[in-house]
């Protein structure tokens, strides 16, 4: 995890949705949340996003390039994210004739000069890069430190893009995820530790560039980044909150070393245990994570009613999955209660008092249960 002495990123938001109140430094774009954009190519606010259209024709070998780029602050730890839309680099089959033509689409952030002190992200559409299935698939980037590798990943007209740093460290981390909360994980890159030398400000950007045939479009529809300055605060919002367990939870068997909060090498329920008993310093079971379990936290879940309801991997947090796997059924309550907090106030003020008899928990747990039965028995 990162140190105090490392927390100089600037928190910034911008939604590029047209509405805000600040202009781009050559003045030609109106509606950005944020001062200090330099904006280039000609794209325009549609949709809630910025769109930049850069399609070439053939023996056009200057091509089309269009990014937006701003300072972020000095050098530090930090996250950073990025939702595209209206995505589009083309499509190039093995036998194209067309040699020359390219798309890409790159999310950079840079520490100083070089690429040794560069992170980068890009989507590509090369006529020389292999293609496993150009239906489907287009080709990846991830460079940390002027190290880059090529995969693949489905083809899609959104995306958003992650990047964690630790400044401390200098481990640099690269996911994407293409589904959004309720769909599958994200995905997460190995790490790798770069060597930077930061001159002045660090820097991020968001290109898109073709030549000779190639398509480059896409739409900035949000960006963030923050510092790591409150350990356990993944969504960036500066407190510790029902999000934040819900992205750890959906981290978990992945390789992310901002989510591995015990420094184990891997994401699972022992960090789940911490963030809740050490970050948040609470109970299991508590829904609302207002810093204690008790019968406003039962009365929350069962409203929502995701109650062994049949339906696979629909529970957070907040609705009663205080285990991890998706669903909020029995194992989740014995699981609240085994942990010894329910209705004994702030876990600060209690760590002193000994823990409740097994027989006290037997009761309001068998409580619970008959009082879930009869609601369902009335319910039908």
């Amino acid at each position: 995890m990162t140190g105090a002495n490392a927390f100089a990123v600037d928190y910034l938001v911008e939604s590029f949705d047209g509405t805000g109140e600040n202009t781009s430094s050559n003045g030609s774009y109106i509606g950005l949340d944020l001062p200090d954009w330099s904006i280039q190519g000609d794209p325009t606010f549609a949709d809630g996003s910025l769109v930049f259209i850069n399609e070439t024709e053939e023996g056009d070998e200057f091509g089309r390039k269009g990014f937006a780029l701003r300072s972020v602050g000095d050098f530090g730890s930090f996250s950073t994210i990025l939702d595209l839309t209206h995505l589009d680099v083309g499509s190039f089959d093995s036998e194209t004739e067309n040699i020359n033509a390219n798309s890409s689409l790159f999310f950079l952030l840079r520490f100083g000069r070089g690429i040794e002190n560069t992170i980068a992200f890009g989507i590509h559409e090369y006529s020389n890069l292999p293609h496993l299935d150009d239906d489907i698939e287009w080709n990846m980037s991830i460079s940390l430190g002027g190290r880059q590798n090529f995969v693949t990943i489905p083809r899609g007209d959104q995306i958003q893009i992650g990047i964690d740093f630790d400044a401390n460290t200098n481990q640099a981390q690269v996911w994407y995820d293409q589904d959004g909360p309720q769909g599958e994980p994200r995905t997460y890159f190995r790490s790798g530790t770069l060597r930077p030398s930061p001159e002045g400000d660090m820097t991020v950007e968001m290109s898109f560039g073709a030549v000779d045939g190639g398509i480059a479009n896409g739409g900035l529809a949000a960006w963030s980044i923050w510092p790591h300055s409150v350990t356990g605060d993944f969504d960036g919002d500066g407190v510790l909150g029902v999000s934040d367990v819900d992205l750890l939870v959906r981290g978990f068997e992945s390789s992310s070393f901002l989510l591995d909060l015990n420094s184990s090498d891997h994401v699972d329920d022992d960090d789940l245990d911490y963030w809740i008993h050490e970050l948040a310093n609470t109970y299991f079971g508590d829904s609302n994570l207002d810093g204690e379990f008790n019968s406003a936290d039962l009365v929350n879940v069962f409203v929502a009613g995701e109650y062994e309801d049949a339906i696979a991997g629909n529970s957070t947090w907040a609705t009663g999955d205080w285990s991890g796997n998706g669903e909020f059924d029995s194992a989740d309550l014995v699981l609240a209660f085994q942990d010894g907090g329910y209705e004994l106030g702030p876990r600060e003020a209690v760590r002193s008092v000994p823990e409740p008899d097994a027989p006290g928990v037997a009761v309001a747990f068998g409580f619970l249960i008959g009082w879930l039965l009869r609601r369902r028995r009335f319910v039908a």
